[in-house]
Parts: structure tokens; sequence; C-alpha cells
């Protein structure tokens, strides 16, 4: 076994996702998983044709990552990745491989990906239900983090830091996003708080949104309005930190958000991005749970009940007063 397949094994079963998603992914790399080319082998069907596509024979690497199913869904998805072409090393390999170059918490959002591909096949054989693939990768997202929130233990020795907020370093800002959606009028909200190196308060601002029709918008939105609001504070070291998974993946990894296999979000798409993102000296991109995110989650949930967007400098109101001083004595 080459070193690395070893590294591949250790990553997978270390990874913090459901016992069921590491045993159907350690399956598929050993081609043990009962795709139709294998029934076809054991005589137990006589068609091995996908039942997406009808038009290759489904093999494991077709029905997780070649089929026009499979690659739709990969492109809903921020992570980036490079595409399994004709030739190329099996399942197995290409995880070997991919293990090397992303960050933990990507690649188990590629497990629970994988696994949720294949869920979407099950489906459609056995109760003919067919999932769009641009639905797959936001459940795919809060399904794992949700089990991680009711199943990941923490450390005793750090459970106390676990939930925080930190302030950045010397010399960096520090600006926390997030988005609301109200999907019964269409409306989005942004909440977006700036703080720095003392953790003080430097800025905050709720802004307005209109015609928002998915949760996955109003946060690319978010990062967008983000990204605006604070190059008018700092344009040297900036972390922009958020709760949407997806959406800072996206980010760190230089791709679009997709909606479809071939709409982008609005118009918010990393080519944007990266157009906001060329004044900062230095920019970080982190993901951290809604808890740590209190204060722009629940600004952002608070500005569903007004009509206008409004902006705090220095000076603030007592609709972010109390969410401050209570992430303060969190702190």
């Amino acid at each position: 076994m080459s070193a690395e397949i070893k590294f591949l094994w250790k990553a997978l079963w270390r990874a913090k996702v459901p016992g069921k998603v590491k045993i159907c992914i350690w399956r598929a790399c050993l081609d043990a998983l009962p795709t139709r080319v294998n029934l076809k082998m054991r005589k137990v069907l006589m068609d091995d044709g996908c039942v997406f596509c009808g038009n290759e024979p489904k093999t494991i690497e077709h029905v997780l990552l070649r089929c026009p199913h499979a690659k739709a869904t990969w492109c809903s998805s921020p992570l980036g990745l490079p595409s399994m072409q004709h030739g190329d090393i099996g399942l197995q390999g290409w995880l070997a491989r991919l293990v090397y170059h992303l960050s933990r918490e990507s690649f188990e959002l590629v497990l629970i990906l994988l696994w949720n591909i294949w869920k979407a096949r099950n489906e459609l054989v056995w109760k003919g239900v067919t999932i769009a693939p641009q639905e797959i990768p936001i459940k795919a997202h809060t399904w794992l983090l949700e089990f991680k929130k009711w199943n990941v233990v923490q450390p005793k020795t750090k459970t106390a830091d676990v939930h925080k907020w930190r302030k950045p370093e010397e010399g960096w800002l520090k600006c926390n996003f997030d988005g609301a959606w109200d999907e019964h009028r269409a409306v989005g909200r942004v909440g977006i708080v700036i703080k720095d190196t003392d953790g003080e308060f430097v800025a905050a601002a709720l802004l307005k949104l209109e015609g928002i029709t998915t949760t996955l918008l109003v946060e690319t939105t978010a990062a967008r309005e983000a990204m605006l609001f604070v190059q008018q504070w700092w344009t040297q070291k900036v972390i922009l930190e958020g709760d949407a998974l997806l959406v800072i993946a996206a980010i760190q990894n230089g791709v679009n958000v997709n909606h479809g296999p071939y709409g982008l979000v609005g118009d918010c798409c990393y080519s944007e991005w990266r157009t906001l993102l060329q004044p900062f000296q230095q920019w970080k991109a982190q993901f951290v749970r809604k808890e740590v995110n209190s204060v722009a989650h629940r600004l952002a949930r608070r500005g569903l009940t007004l009509e206008r967007s409004v902006s705090w400098f220095e000076k603030f109101s007592d609709v972010i007063l109390g969410l401050l001083l209570e992430d303060k004595l969190n702190s």
C-alpha cells in the first residue's frame, strides 16, 4: 500500500462525519458498492447503463464524478474540484490526491457530497425520486453542520473557548457577516460588524435586499456586501468571517458558487469577489459556527422586521448596543 493511500485511509477514518459515510466511501474506493456494472458482473442485472444519463456503464467513478448529474452537483458546490476524465486513476486515487490539497473541513464536505450523490442515485432507483443537483450541496452542507453540532465532542480543556469570538491579531480588522432570508416575502437582510484588534466596535451595517430566492443567494450577497463595506475603513489586513461554509470555502478556494449546473447565484461570483479583494494588502476568509458569529447573525435576523438599510459608525443605537454588550461579555 502506497504512502498516499495510507494517508487517505487515515484522513477518512479521522474525518468528523457520520460512520455510515466513512463506510460508504471506503466501500466505494474498493469498488464494493452495488453499481449496475458490478451487479451485471454478478448476473443480477442485464443492463449496466446509468440510471441518470443512460449512456455509459455505471461504474462507481461514473456515478460519483463523471455522470452529468454528478458533474452538475460538483459544479453547484464551491470546492472547485478537478473533474475526473476518462483514463484517469480511480476514485481511490482521485481522493488520495485530493486529500493533500484540501483543508480538513473541505475534505469532510467532499465525503458528505459523495455520500449524498450516492444517496440521490438510490432515491431514484428505489423510490423514483429525482433530487436536483443544485440541492445536493446545500443539503450536504446543512447536514454536516447539524452532525458536528450534536456529535463532535470538543476536548474538555478547550470547551470554554470553542464558541467564543476571537480578537484579530495586531494590525488586522475582523469583519463578521451573515445573511437572513424571508422565503415568503422573497427578501433578505445582511448583517455586518467590524471590530479592531482590541475587540472594539468600528462599524456595522444592516442592509436590505430584494428578490432573494434562496438561502445561498443571501449568503453570497452578504459576503459581497461585507467586502464593499469593510473597504471604507481598512484596506490593509482584513479577516472576513462568516458561518456559511459553502461561501467561505468558495472564497478560500477561488471558485464560483452556483445554484445550478449553468447559472451563477445572481452577480456574486468569485471573479467579482476577486476584484473586490484586490485593494486589501492581505485578507483571510474564516468559517465559524453561528454562535461565534452571533452579532452579525442576530443583526441580520432582526433586520427582517425593518424596512430600510442602516449603518453605524463609532456610535450605535439600541438595536446593536445590546448585541455588542452580550457578545463582549461572552468573549
